[in-house]
């Protein structure tokens, strides 16, 4: 007996299962941000949910499990085990077998959320790279053009030398010396738009294929 705490008195469990409750605690706050990660993850639509994430929070869900079990179980020993040495030696086995489990268990967890993070932060990038690339490619201005006419002095071709490879452009005229089509060839595809006009001359519609 020391200043009149006992092995078997209520201040020397307290602290004992308040250490569990907290690491039960701690297990509920690692699974709240496992499932903010989760939420997270399905707003940028990434498909790793299942194969990091869900695993982990698995074991977070078995681990408070295992912990609420053993919490009962140490409450019941110490309630039925009548030799003081061994009422202690059973308590001290118990909470050593859940601190143990439960940093293996924390490690696994914080190594899966690091992971995940971090292929978040890849994704989002690789992704925000190759909408930019894209961009630039649309939007970039030919290095070099060819115009052609026709009879009437119309423009009737245009090549344009671009990043992606050479567009060459096509257009005919109606009878009327209005454009009657556009015809845009890059990269294998040709888009074709068609023109109409109302009786004033004027553009009324227009119609567009790519092959």
């Amino acid at each position: 007996m020391r200043d009149g705490v006992t092995p078997l008195s209520q201040d020397y469990f307290n602290p004992i299962f308040g250490d569990i409750d907290a690491r039960i605690a701690d297990l509920e706050e690692r699974r709240a941000d496992l499932q903010a990660v989760v939420d997270e993850l399905t707003q940028f639509g990434l498909q790793r949910i299942d194969t990091l994430v869900g695993p982990a929070m698995a074991e977070v869900t078995a681990m408070l499990e295992l912990l609420r079990l053993r919490r009962d179980q140490l409450e019941a020993a110490i309630g039925n085990v009548a030799d003081l040495a061994t009422r202690t030696q059973m308590v001290q086995d118990i909470g050593d077998a859940i601190r143990d489990e439960a940093e293996a268990r924390n490690e696994a967890i914080t190594m899966a959320v690091q992971a995940e993070a971090t292929a978040r932060a890849a994704a989002v990038t690789a992704e925000a790279a190759a909408r930019a690339a894209a961009i630039a490619l649309a939007t970039a201005r030919p290095s070099a053009s060819t115009v052609t006419y026709d009879g009437n002095g119309r423009v009737s071709g245009i090549t344009e030398t671009l990043p992606q490879g050479e567009r060459a452009t096509v257009l005919t005229y109606t009878v009327a010396g209005r454009v009657n089509t556009v015809a845009e060839t890059l990269a294998g595809k040709t888009r074709t738009t068609t023109y109409a006009y109302d009786g004033a001359g004027r553009v009324s519609g227009y119609a567009v294929a790519e092959v």
